[in-house]
Parts: structure tokens; C-alpha cells; sequence
């Protein structure tokens, strides 16, 4: 009897769309990944970025504390960790902008424990000024100069120039040596309204916003005058909140303290993000090249 060859079975194949769309969803993931691993690295020099910018205004304590405090936050809550710990350390420090000649430092000295001798001997050691010849005085309000030689002068210039509880501040003094034909620095009597100067140790309760624009303009007023000889300060820097050339834009992002933040054009001193200042230009005969916005980059000179 005939019996014909078995038919070997036929194994399903796997259609060319099927194949397609799992290369297609594996090339997603791996675009996504690559997007994911681009932004953190971003973040990790943006934080280079602020650390070394805090370091150079306010001393290495701070630098260390900011890495410390935000290192470990999610990059969409980035700009929040900074703004936190901006709060935490205007509240902790009393920031003092001290000068001598053309000579101006920042230093912030921490609230609890304060004493005015811890300001002096910062002030000594900075300016090169022996102790004994050290004459410290504070700027009031009223742009005049009074004596900062005892604790009491110290927090009655805080109380002075306290703008609210909620408001960051800092303390402007200036440096000088002692002089035989020099009079004595004027002291400020005291407030009428205050009953004590132990109110100027109180512990505020400040704004995080009002701190991170307070901490990171400062650190930016101390760039720009390392890399501009302009005294215009940066137009609309406490105000503008997005990028110049994006205002009427919708869905527009608004500037952050890391992802998207601010910098200002070296020539119209306007605000803009990375992506409408993204330019270098010597603009000055013995000048450094510096940042410009689109607009200023099209004609430099």
C-alpha cells in the first residue's frame, strides 16, 4: 500500500508588521531613555554651574550646603529644591555685602551665635586691616554711615533695614582703618518704635521665591561685574519672568533657578533663555567675548 510522505508541520511566522512595530516600540524606549539620560546629565552641569556661582559669591560653606540639600531631587522638581534651600539659608545667616575701596565681598554669617567680633575678624583677615586699626560702619537707609562696633549697633542696623518678616535683606557695610585726623563714626540713635534690639535676632520666616531671586541675582551682580565695566543694572531683572523674545508666545515656560534659567545679554541687558542667547561676542576693544541675545548678535559693534 502507497502511503505518501508525511508533510513536515509549517512553524507560524512572525509577519513583517509585527516585527516592525517592536522595532519601532524598542527604538521609542531607547530614544526616551537617551532624552531621559540628557536631561539629568543637564541638570548635574547646571548644578556645577550654581554651586561654583554660589561658591564665588558667598563663600565655600554655601556651596557645600547646596550640593548637599539638592543633589538627589527629581528633575522636575529641581527648581524647587533650589528655591527651598534658599529659604533655609537666608534664614539661618545674616548676609553681609562689606567693602574696602574698590574692594566688595559677601559673607554670610550664621544667626545663631552671632557676634559682631565674628564680623571683625572676617573683615580683618579679608581686607588685610590689623584689628586695631579696623573701623566698621553699616549703611542706613537713608545712604548714611553709622558705627557697627558693638552687637547692639549690629541688630539695630538689622531693624533698620528690615523690610518685612517675610522679605530677604542684607546688611551693607563698609571697611575702614582707623585715622588720627578722621572723626569717629556717628552713631545711630536708637528707634523710637523699637523697645529692644533682641528683635532684630528673631528667627524671620522668608518668601522661598524672594530668597532665590535674592541669592541668584546676587551671585549675577557679582558675574556681571567681573565681565562688564557697564553700571546699567540688568534691565527688569526682579520682573521679568520669561524670556523676552517668547512673551507673546503661548504655552511659553517661565524662567527656573536650573532647567531654563535666565541670562541676560551683555549689550541690551535684557532677559532671555539659552535657547535666544546662545551667542558670543567680543564687544569691547580689549573685552573678553561675552553673552548676546539674537538681536545684539546680529550686529555686535
Amino acid at each position: 500500500v502507497y502511503a505518501p510522505p508525511e508533510t513536515p508541520p509549517v512553524l507560524p511566522q512572525a509577519s513583517n508588521s509585527s516585527s516592525a512595530a517592536k522595532a519601532s516600540v524598542d527604538s521609542e524606549a531607547l530614544a526616551q531613555q537617551a532624552l531621559a539620560d540628557a536631561e539629568i546629565s543637564l541638570q548635574q552641569e547646571e548644578l556645577e554651574r550654581i554651586e561654583n556661582k554660589l561658591g564665588n559669591a558667598y563663600g565655600d560653606a554655601l556651596k557645600t550646603s547646596f550640593r548637599g540639600h539638592v543633589q538627589d531631587a527629581a528633575p522636575d522638581m529641581m527648581n524647587q529644591s533650589v528655591a527651598a534651600w534658599c529659604k533655609l539659608a537666608m534664614e539661618a545667616n545674616f548676609f553681609i555685602k562689606c567693602g574696602h575701596g574698590s574692594e566688595l565681598r559677601r559673607q554670610p554669617f550664621p544667626r545663631e551665635g552671632f557676634d559682631v567680633s565674628q564680623l571683625r575678624e572676617w573683615a580683618s583677615s579679608t581686607f588685610g586691616i590689623r584689628d586695631e586699626e579696623l573701623v566698621l560702619e553699616y549703611r542706613a537707609p537713608s545712604g548714611k554711615w553709622f558705627a557697627l562696633a558693638t552687637n547692639e549697633h549690629f541688630f539695630q542696623a538689622i531693624l533698620s533695614i528690615r523690610p518685612s518678616e517675610s522679605q530677604p535683606f542684607s546688611l551693607t557695610v563698609r571697611a575702614s582703618t582707623m585715622a588720627c585726623d578722621k572723626p569717629a563714626p556717628v552713631e545711630q540713635p536708637a528707634p523710637a518704635e523699637v523697645g529692644s534690639v533682641s528683635m532684630g535676632a528673631s528667627q524671620p520666616d522668608y518668601d522661598a521665591g524672594q530668597c532665590a531671586q535674592f541669592l541668584m541675582l546676587g551671585a549675577e551682580e557679582l558675574e556681571k561685574s567681573e565681565t562688564s565695566d557697564q553700571s546699567s543694572d540688568w534691565a527688569c531683572s526682579s520682573q521679568c519672568s520669561k524670556c523676552v523674545e517668547e512673551h507673546g508666545e503661548e504655552n511659553v515656560s517661565y524662567f527656573g533657578y536650573v532647567m531654563n534659567r535666565r541670562h541676560h545679554c551683555r549689550k541690551c541687558l535684557k532677559s532671555f533663555c539659552w535657547t535666544h542667547s546662545n551667542n558670543f561676542h567680543q564687544i569691547a576693544p580689549e573685552g573678553p567675548e561675552v553673552r548676546l541675545c539674537d538681536l545684539c548678535a546680529s550686529s555686535p559693534l
